[in-house]
């Protein structure tokens, strides 16, 4: 005969069973969630080495670059100043074709420096240049001379405008800027006429134009007749303007770029349309003309107010932290 508590029964084996199955079932679904954790972790710990291999070849290829553009730049300055620091007193009378070689060559040095520096202001490199020529247009009588030092003059300010040109594409397709382009005309004996009117809440106007140089006044719209003079803003417009660096703040709060993007005097197509490039050469006035005219085409970059520029970036913790907020 069995005994009975060594017989089974039915009911325990089942439960035996199923607590077998749930260890197994308990220990399966562990082992899938640990190695579902591992492959989430593996493939992060991936991403992470991925992301910190191109973190340091883009650190290494600026870092490359940087050093690249801080030798250029030191040989381009050596370069351009070699000797001028030296010199005690410019010779008057040296020879013109000399001096022309050499401001030829600080013209294509100029150019250098102002395609691979934009945030370096090259300003006062043009306009000494741009100086030196004049003077030196001025004082020659030879005329051969004179075309040759007004043909230089024309690149060194076409070279400007290539610089200018490119500064105020990349701020209307990066920084949303609005520019627009106009025509400045003024004959003797009559005052400037805009066309069309500047996109400005503040009232602009133009007193002059001279030379490549186009004196512009900036009269607020809330100044009243008694202080128009006092707070009038004088600006002096010329090719040699960079836009991303040289904005200002008008007094309604717009920030505003000048600069030239084409000059044409009746005087200097007389004797030197020859030497102009076509498009210059076309605005010149025909030869039947009697009247000394100048015409001048001023290009407006208009900022969005959340702009912030290069000379801004000093003060990005305070325009951050809302030091400037009204």
């Amino acid at each position: 005969m069995n005994n009975p508590e060594h017989a089974s029964s039915p009911s325990k084996d089942g439960w035996d069973k199923a607590s077998l199955g749930v260890d197994i079932a308990h220990k399966i679904f562990i082992l899938i969630i640990g190695t579902a954790v591992a492959g989430v972790f593996y493939l992060f710990q991936q991403r992470q080495l991925e992301s910190r291999y191109f973190s340091d070849l883009m650190s290494q290829r600026e870092k490359s670059d940087s050093d690249l553009r801080t030798q250029m730049f030191k040989t381009l300055f050596d370069a351009y100043f070699a000797g001028k620091l030296q010199e005690k007193a410019p010779q008057a009378r040296a020879d013109v074709h000399a001096q022309l070689a050499r401001l030829k060559q600080e013209t294509i040095l100029t150019d250098l420096l102002s395609r691979n520096f934009d945030s370096v202001d090259v300003r006062p490199l043009f306009e000494n240049l741009d100086a030196q020529l004049a003077a030196l247009l001025q004082s020659e009588g030879r005329k051969a001379s004179r075309k040759e030092i007004f043909a230089l003059r024309e690149q060194l300010r076409r070279v400007a405008i290539g610089t200018s040109s490119r500064q105020a594409t990349a701020l209307a397709s990066a920084a949303r800027a609005t520019v627009t382009t106009h025509g400045v005309t003024q004959c003797a004996g009559q005052a400037p006429k805009v066309e069309p009117v500047f996109p400005l809440r503040d009232f602009v106007f133009v007193d002059k134009l001279s030379d490549g140089t186009v004196a512009i006044r900036v009269v607020p719209a809330s100044a009243s007749d008694s202080n128009l003079e006092s707070e009038s803003l004088r600006l002096r417009v010329t090719f040699y303007d960079m836009p991303s660096l040289e904005n200002v703040v008008l007094p309604n709060g717009d920030r505003v770029a000048f600069t030239l993007s084409h000059y044409v005097s009746s005087d200097v197509c007389r004797e030197f349309k020859e030497e102009m490039d076509d498009v210059t050469s076309s605005d010149c006035p025909p030869p039947d003309e009697k009247r000394a005219c100048d015409i001048a085409w001023v290009r407006v970059i208009v900022f969005p107010k959340e702009f912030i520029g290069v000379r801004d970036r000093p003060y990005f913790n305070d325009l951050v932290t809302g030091k400037f907020r009204q």
